[in-house]
């Protein structure tokens, strides 16, 4: 497992919220999946502590995509569990959810699908139950209506939020290049702008764990080359004589290297040579 180490600012983001003196009448109910609801563009909350986010309802599936709003979705795919008894598929070119079988869950039953903000492919899913949860108007988030233009749906509720490009929450959303400054644990990044792709790691202690099993549609872009020699061992193509610093194309000459042996912690090893 390859552990990556780069430094880069955190940027913190303030937020405001206002109490409103008629609660009553500010109050909607919004739905923990699609379940039962209407095909159409709509507002989710999974669970109490997970942040609202924008959809789309297709055939009963949930269909995720975070083109719609990357800022709460950073902060549902941080901490968004199912049960056993979902049902998963996928959206090519995010038109309509269809059942897939090949979806593999850890051992916490902790998914998450490869973030597209070309729109490409949507994740979907259809958990046994839907519940119920009581929101305020206000705290309803955007959604920006670039992305939701190039979505194939019949109708959107009409809470629905839409900002312009420029005045979109997201134009504000910073992903980090690394793990430096960021807190243990699950997190998403962007190492390098010029290949623009989000990916899942894990964060520990400044270090980028970088776990193919956690995104592995996604992370081989950030590689010269990717070949699986076996079911838990990845390198370059054989005709790819790369060191680590070169095979890696988000690394600098400050990179630090070094190996995960359960893909959680690492700690800093001497460089060989072909690490340099």
């Amino acid at each position: 497992m390859i552990v990556v180490k780069t430094c880069i600012v955190a940027l913190a983001f303030f937020c405001i919220t206002c109490q409103s003196t008629k609660a009553h009448q500010s109050q909607l109910i919004l739905h923990s999946s699609c379940n039962s609801m209407a095909d159409g563009l709509r507002y989710i909350k999974a669970a109490p502590a997970s942040p609202i986010i924008p959809v789309v309802c297709s055939n009963g599936f949930t269909m995720l995509n975070p083109a719609l709003n990357l800022k709460q979705y950073l902060k549902y795919f941080k901490h968004v569990q199912f049960d056993t008894n979902t049902e998963f598929g996928v959206a090519h070119d995010c038109k309509e959810c269809l059942a897939k079988n090949d979806v593999v869950m850890d051992e916490e039953n902790f998914w998450v699908a490869s973030i597209h903000l070309d729109q490409s492919q949507c994740p979907c899913y259809k958990p046994s139950i839907s519940v119920s949860f009581p929101v305020f108007k206000h705290s309803l988030p955007s959604v920006r209506e670039s992305a939701a233009s190039q979505l194939f749906y019949e109708q959107a509720a009409r809470n629905i939020v839409f900002l312009s490009d420029e005045d979109s929450e997201d134009t504000e959303t910073v992903v980090p290049s690394s793990c430096a400054g960021l807190a243990d644990g699950s997190q998403f990044i962007m190492p390098s702008e010029e290949v623009g792709e989000i990916i899942h790691v894990n964060c520990y202690q400044g270090w980028t764990v970088l776990n193919p099993s956690l995104d592995r549609e996604t992370l081989p872009s950030y590689f010269t080359s990717w070949l699986e020699y076996t079911d838990k061992v990845v390198g370059p193509s054989f005709d790819d004589f790369a060191t680590w610093r070169q095979w890696f194309s988000a690394a600098t000459e400050n990179t630090e290297f070094s190996l995960s042996e359960d893909c959680t912690v690492c700690a800093p090893q001497p460089a060989a040579d072909d690490v340099r």
